[in-house]
């Protein structure tokens, strides 16, 4: 099975979560992980619906107990397998190309019970909310059960025939209430532990949810739930705002004002990140920068703007290191006329588990680090007699080797290996490579706190050593 645009986008108006680390790419590319990711309550929805298509008969859930343990894409193969399988109880497994994604403890009952109206209701997009972190741990609420169940019909028909709207309208609450209530925006949905119980009297059709604990050191929060059938607990990790890299002004302070007068530099991949940085110190320092970017075009645009505002010359135009428009390019650099090329284009950069190796994923690292900075480098090579410096940032990975980062460390390693092949092939143009440090970016962002490195000290001696290179 994959999961498609479209299946996000349905399942977003059933539900109601629009959170943007599922339905915006641009914005998504700022979370951890990196790219949209499919909803969790998405994964059980199919995986309850395919289990209720082989057993055909109506049940009545009496618990269900999920772990999201890592991130599935869209488009994404996604397998789901059975297990344990007896009269009152199922595990699902969701698995990828490299183990298990997910894992899915049922327990139900057979037969349905259903005596209580849920109002027919379809989700329009809208925000989710945004807690500070000294708020989160008091956070609670009341939510609305609701749900277009002729939708539900059509995209999952074994739940709608074989489970009640209270208990298909409180489970896709679930995703709601993390996604766009508690924690909100800032949410990764971990777990999921529930019991159900049969509805006694009317109750509102409602679920009320509460903060019950926050554990700092992991960020990780837990949240309880309880509505007409169901009761649990729901636990979401908290993950950082997308980090806002130094400003200009900061830069300013450390880099000599004329240090790269005359350079006209061109920054790949220069509208966030450690290219940000490059673009502003390189500003800073006099230089004029172009930048590009590929699918940030905001992100491009609010850093020129800043640069303009201190009055240093700059300017963007998009440009994708993986399907390259050469001839815009051409025209490009006819007006700019760069004399140094600096070299950020990136995928995000995700770990795998210990001992794994995907050949999918060094793929796709290997388009980025090897063959887009071949191509890049013949095109200047042939195009543009003004530039025939580039520097190319490898990591300092090469030297630690962790062992979930395999497929990243072999690319960086042929790209390592290539910028030599290059140099020996064409010996008039210098390609300078530093091993950089982790530096903390939204690629390298995550629950817990590590150690950083200052990226402007550390940028500023690697540009001005690749100037004197």
């Amino acid at each position: 099975m994959r999961f498609s645009w479209e299946d996000q986008r349905k399942f977003a108006a059933l539900s109601g979560d629009f959170n943007p680390r599922h339905m915006d790419p641009v914005r998504a590319r700022r979370f951890i992980f990196g790219r949209p990711v499919v909803h969790g309550v998405n994964l059980v929805m199919c995986g309850l619906n395919l289990f209720l298509k082989k057993i055909g008969e109506p049940i009545f859930l009496s618990s269900l107990k999920a772990d999201f343990l890592s991130p599935v894409f869209i488009d994404s193969e996604t397998k789901f397998q059975f297990f344990g399988e007896n009269a009152t109880g199922v595990t699902i497994g969701i698995l990828d190309e490299i183990g298990v994604v997910a894992s899915i403890s049922i327990g139900f009952n057979k037969g349905i019970s259903e005596n209580l109206t849920i109002p027919d209701f379809s989700f329009e997009p809208q925000e989710p909310e945004l807690i500070a972190s000294g708020e989160i741990s008091e956070k609670r609420g009341v939510e609305t059960l609701s749900c277009d169940f002729s939708e539900i019909e059509k995209y999952y028909p074994s739940i709608s025939r074989n489970i009640s709207r209270v208990q298909i309208a409180e489970l896709l609450a679930t995703t709601r209430i993390i996604g766009m209530k508690c924690p909100g925006m800032n949410s990764v949905f971990q777990e999921m532990d529930l019991s159900f119980r049969p509805i006694a009297e009317k109750p509102t059709p409602e679920i009320t949810y509460e903060a019950i604990k926050f554990e700092s050191r992991f960020s990780l929060l837990s949240i309880s739930i309880s509505g007409p059938s169901i009761k649990g607990v729901l636990k979401a990790f908290v993950s950082p705002d997308p980090i806002r890299q130094p400003g200009i002004s900061d830069v300013s302070r450390i880099v000599q004002p004329d240090r790269f007068s005359g350079q006209r530099s061109l920054i790949i991949g220069g509208g966030r990140g450690i290219g940000e940085v490059t673009s502003k110190i390189l500003a800073a320092g006099g230089a004029s920068v172009c930048l590009t970017y590929c699918a940030g075009a905001s992100d491009a645009q609010r850093v020129v703007d800043e640069l303009r505002l201190f009055e240093k010359d700059a300017a963007h135009f998009k440009f994708d290191v993986t399907h390259p428009d050469f001839d815009m390019l051409r025209n490009e650099c006819k007006n700019f006329s760069p004399s140094h090329l600096y070299y950020f284009a990136t995928p995000y950069i995700s770990s795998t588990r210990k001992g794994s190796f995907s050949q999918e994923q060094y793929n796709k690292f290997s388009e980025f680090y090897v063959y887009g900075f071949v191509k890049l480098v013949q095109f200047f090579k042939k195009n543009v007699g003004s530039c025939r410096r580039f520097l190319y940032p490898s990591t300092i990975f090469l030297e630690e080797v962790p062992g979930n980062f395999g497929e990243y460390i072999a690319a960086k390693s042929a790209g390592e290996i290539t910028c030599r092949w290059l140099m020996k092939c064409h010996p008039e143009i210098r390609i300078f490579s530093p091993r950089l440090p982790r530096f903390q970016t939204d690629q390298t962002s995550g629950f817990t706190h590590g150690k950083f490195e200052d990226v402007i000290s550390i940028m500023y001696e690697n540009i001005r050593a690749f100037q004197s290179y």
